[in-house]
C-alpha cells in the first residue's frame, strides 16, 4: 500500500518483507528532491511489535482527533493516492 504526503512530494510505502530474516514490515519513503531526509529513497523496517506499536499510536491520534472534530474524515478517491 502506498500514499502521498506533503503535497504529493513524500510517496510512503507500506510492505511485508517476506526476504528479511526478520519477518520485518516496512516503511519505505520516496522523495523527488529530498527535504525531509537525506537520500530521495528511504527504507525504515520495523518489528512485527513496532508496526502494531505505530499502528495503535495512529489510530489513538486518529480516535483523539475525532472526538475534537463533529466532521468525519474523508478518504481520497484520487487514482494517484492509491
Amino acid at each position: 500500500m502506498s500514499l502521498f504526503l506533503l503535497d504529493d512530494t513524500l510517496r510512503v510505502s507500506v510492505f511485508y518483507d517476506r526476504s528479511s530474516e526478520e519477518n520485518e514490515i516496512c516503511l519505505y519513503f520516496e522523495e523527488e528532491t529530498p527535504a525531509v531526509f537525506r537520500d530521495s529513497e528511504t527504507r525504515l523496517p520495523l518489528s512485527p511489535v513496532q508496526a502494531k506499536t505505530l499502528v495503535q499510536a495512529l489510530l489513538e491520534a486518529l480516535q483523539e482527533h475525532e472526538k475534537d472534530h463533529s466532521y468525519p474524515i474523508q478518504e481520497s478517491n484520487d487514482e494517484h493516492h492509491k
